[in-house]
């Protein structure tokens, strides 16, 4: 069978819920839950596939021929490869009621097991979601891992049981399950596990008990003082990769800007460099490891892979540069490899990083933050400061900060025209604008024409005697009490807060009204996701406009909502179709013209033909590749 029957039999068996795109990236069958879609904006499941795109392999054929060895060793076995089948069941809510339960837990027991790895199976509401795999996999001498989700401790101790019956090699248990909303609609109680809930499944276990769903240092802490095997070492918290040591260290880690070396006979974590100021972006670290003399190598992956050497050095011998100081209380990834850059084209001249994170502990997650807040009010003010999470306002009153607006107009890089001056009068303070930033979102609202009229804004008491369909209109936002309090609160937070005065006030009529309005908000019902009522029409979505540079790119969702009201789009001068697709990663062409992508001809066409309703004339050039979407679409569907 070839790849290509792979995808044309996966049409057929896994419709209607999995498409089989071209890259399954999760933006077709986003927020399509059951289903093969991501939870909610799928923004989760999107992001993992292009953060996996990152990852690149490099061809080396100059070596010895002598027999690749994919094999690797887990929990007392040997398997062909280090790979294995996820946990999968519920075919026919999740996939197609074309493939029953049986037939797809055969399909993958055995094709793993035939392969020489290992399934992870599911589990679900329907005991048989859990029980079939347990049959085939002891059927197979156990090859396989049951995948238990997080219910209540009387239901999971159950399965445990069940599990171990089938003699696997290890019982794993899905933690970022917990959440699923469609088990809660079907009667199931899965929930958030603590440490001692969940040393409790592991002791029950008795076997290598696996923890799936980790999505951060502080989870997996948990999960190792929960039951996973080995010692525990101290870790910064904000913990980003470790390696292997050597020599006097046990083992390496790296925190925010800092690498750090674990002492074993010392038990000490130290502070060895900045990544920084040996012009190393630690995002593109692949390894690190300790050579025989002390120096460490470290091998990074820019432009391509390389190994750099890094010799200690006493700081007195180095050549005298320029420093110019910033302050952070996280280093950003985009501003972490632009220092990385500046700093290796200027040999004279270095950004030198503070990040005050660092300072952060597991019982004090805010001394950088009071560190830094408490030495820039003393005067000692950096160079360059990232202003996230500090009062601007304050320090700009005590005239701490520089006014950046007269750089701006004077650089021969930027100028005026660089300027976009409503946006910088809105940041400004006093005339005077204090920090700058790449990009900036405006968050709106639309409604019926009758209903919004020329309005420019909107009150509390504005909104508060319109009905509920209404409300939705002006305020995409009205959901739960909860999420319109935290829509409405930052809109309104200089009504109960002085930040000049350093005051709050939250026990005035003001906040009481706010209050109240919130509380007007209709609660879901048992088991309803809060956001569940945002797809029941046009008027109940959330509209982005994103402004960049080139003009305004109008979300799909605001296409919708004027072909339903007879609105109007509002279109800049500069804004193309071409440019919103390029944008927004739906593109008909794929590297060229002659290899048109359906899905994003039919958006392609899609969109033209609503704003040339509305008046929008493409150009040229825009016509043709039009055209071709059209040929292109005739040609795949007959007369569609």
């Amino acid at each position: 069978m070839t790849y290509q029957e792979v995808l044309e039999n996966a049409k057929k068996n896994l419709a209607p819920r999995c498409r089989v795109c071209r890259e399954c990236d999760g933006r077709a069958c986003r927020g399509e839950v059951p289903g093969a879609g991501g939870k909610g904006t799928g923004a989760a499941f999107i992001r993992n596939v292009e953060k996996l795109q990152e990852i690149t392999l490099n061809l080396d054929v100059l070596y010895d021929n002598q027999g690749q060895n994919s094999t690797a060793s887990f929990w007392g076995r040997r398997f062909a490869a280090p790979v294995f089948a996820a946990p999968i069941g519920g075919m026919a809510p999740n996939y197609t009621p074309a493939m029953d339960e049986a037939a797809w837990t055969k399909a993958v027991v055995d094709g793993c097991a035939d392969a020489g790895v290992l399934a992870f199976t599911g589990d679900g509401v329907n005991p048989e979601l859990l029980e079939l795999p347990l049959e085939w996999m002891k059927a197979r001498g156990g090859l396989g891992v049951p995948t238990i989700k997080p219910w209540g401790m009387e239901t999971v101790l159950e399965k445990v049981e069940k599990a171990r019956a089938a003699n696997p090699p290890a019982i794993a248990m899905d933690v970022d399950s917990a959440g699923l909303p469609f088990l809660a609609a079907q009667g199931g109680d899965a929930g958030p596990k603590g440490v001692k809930a969940l040393r409790q499944v592991a002791q029950a276990a008795g076997l290598p008990f696996i923890v799936k769903g980790v999505m951060t240092v502080e989870g997996a802490k948990k999960a190792l003082e929960a039951g996973a095997w080995g010692d525990s070492y101290p870790l910064p918290i904000n913990c980003g990769g470790v390696w292997s040591g050597g020599g006097e260290f046990l083992f390496f880690c790296s925190s925010g800007d800092a690498l750090y070396g674990y002492r074993a006979g010392e038990q000490r974590l130290d502070r060895l460099l900045s990544w920084t100021d040996v012009d190393i972006n630690s995002d593109s670290l692949l390894a690190l490891s300790i050579l025989e003399d002390g120096r460490l190598a470290a091998v990074v992956e820019e432009s391509g892979a390389e190994t750099v050497v890094l010799t200690p050095a006493d700081p007195a011998s180095l050549p005298e540069k320029s420093t110019v100081s910033y302050a952070t209380l996280g280093l950003r990834r985009e501003v972490r490899s632009a220092i990385v850059a500046f700093n290796k084209a200027h040999p004279d001249c270095r950004v030198e990083v503070r990040d005050y994170s660092e300072l952060n502990t597991a019982g004090d997650r805010t001394a950088g933050l009071t560190r830094l807040h408490t030495e820039i009010l003393a005067g000692n003010v950096p160079d360059l400061l990232d202003t996230a999470g500090l009062p601007v306002r304050q320090y700009g009153r005590r005239g701490l900060l520089e006014d950046l607006l007269p750089y701006i107009r004077s650089d021969p890089d930027l100028g005026p025209e660089a300027l976009m001056e409503r946006v910088a009068e809105a940041a400004a303070q006093d005339g005077k604008l204090y920090q700058a930033f790449p990009s900036f979102t405006i968050l709106t609202a639309a409604g019926r024409p009758e209903l919004v009229g020329d309005r420019l804004r909107w009150t509390l008491a504005d909104l508060a005697p319109l009905d509920e369909e209404d409300k939705y209109c002006i305020l995409p936002y009205f959901w739960v009490p909860e999420e319109t309090l935290e829509l409405l609160l930052p809109m309104l937070l200089d009504s109960f807060v002085d930040q000049d005065a350093g005051t709050a006030s939250f026990d005035g009529e003001a906040f009481r009204a706010l209050l109240e309005f919130c509380a007007a908000c209709p609660a879901p019902e048992d088991g309803e996701s809060p956001y569940a009522r945002t797809q029941e029409g046009p008027h109940h979505k959330r509209f982005r406009f994103t402004l960049t540079t080139n003009g305004m790119l109008i979300d799909d969702d605001v296409i919708d909502f004027a072909e339903a009201y007879g609105a109007d789009i509002p279109t800049g001068p500069e804004v193309t179709v071409a440019a919103y697709c390029a944008l927004t990663e739906c593109a008909p062409w794929v590297g060229d013209l002659h290899n048109l992508d359906p899905e994003a001809c039919q958006m392609f066409v899609k969109l033209t033909d609503a704003l040339e309703l509305k008046g929008y004339e493409p150009p040229e050039a825009e016509q043709r590749l039009y055209r071709m979407c059209a040929e292109a679409l005739e040609k795949g569907d007959g007369d569609e």
